[in-house]
């Protein structure tokens, strides 16, 4: 398996100038959002199709525009976090934002209008296990972000150490868009991680499109063993519709 994606996060299509240089197109503009696109992913993409399903993604919506009727913030994370860093929607399970990271900027992204001033999980560990521990009908303890992945293996394996501490938890839910924009991210460090941890690990990917899924993901994917994988979907016009 490759170990090089730290550099592979990096080289990365910053902005339009590079993407319209890159895809030979004028199709790009700078938004409020910003544009990042990692070359694992950008090389993916068809580009000689202005209708590539894996393009319509990344490039920012030209005809975007704000609904009175709809919220810049539609999962609510704000009003639901009762500590910084974790969200608690359910009665048996909490969501901790473990950065603002993340590989690639999807342009329909659920957070992108999120404050994640102070929502660190990791640099607010304390508060967040003692809310977890007065909590005993909390069961299961999902990472997210920005991308839990964009996290080293030496970090996430102390989160996830911390995370075993606590008891009443048996369920650990990965969720990630970065290990299929780099598959690389699957290193070896990685899958022992999740394979051996005494939690219960489910691993999330968000696949929206076949044409996502490469050789070297198939190959790195099929190295997890005893977890459970599961992918979400956004329903996006033009891609997956």
């Amino acid at each position: 398996m490759q170990s090089n994606w730290q550099h592979n996060t990096r080289n990365t299509l910053k902005g339009a100038n590079s993407c319209n240089d890159f895809f030979q197109s004028d199709q790009f503009k700078d938004q409020h959002f910003p544009i990042k696109i990692p070359l694992e992913f950008a090389n993916l993409i068809d580009k000689n199709n202005p209708d590539d399903p894996l393009l319509k993604q990344v490039i920012p919506f030209s005809n975007a525009q704000n609904q009175a009727e709809f919220s810049l913030s539609p999962l609510g994370d704000e009003d639901n976090a009762p500590v910084a860093g974790l969200i608690h929607k359910y009665p048996n399970r909490v969501l901790l934002i473990t950065s603002r990271v993340c590989a690639i900027h999807c342009q329909y992204c659920f957070r992108q209008n999120f404050d994640y001033s102070g929502h660190d999980a990791m640099s607010n560990w304390i508060a967040i296990e003692d809310y977890i521990r007065s909590h005993q009908s909390i069961n299961e303890v999902i990472l997210s972000g920005g991308d839990p992945l964009s996290l080293s293996d030496e970090k996430l394996a102390k989160l996830i150490r911390n995370i075993e501490n606590i008891e009443h938890i048996k369920i650990l839910r990965l969720h990630s868009r970065s290990i299929v924009a780099t598959p690389s991210r699957i290193t070896d460090k990685l899958v022992k991680l999740l394979t051996k941890t005494s939690l219960k690990v489910v691993l999330v990917t968000h696949i929206n499109h076949a044409n996502e899924v490469s050789e070297v993901f198939i190959q790195n994917i099929g190295n997890f063993t005893n977890i459970t994988l599961l992918n979400q979907s956004v329903l996006l016009k033009g891609v997956n519709d």
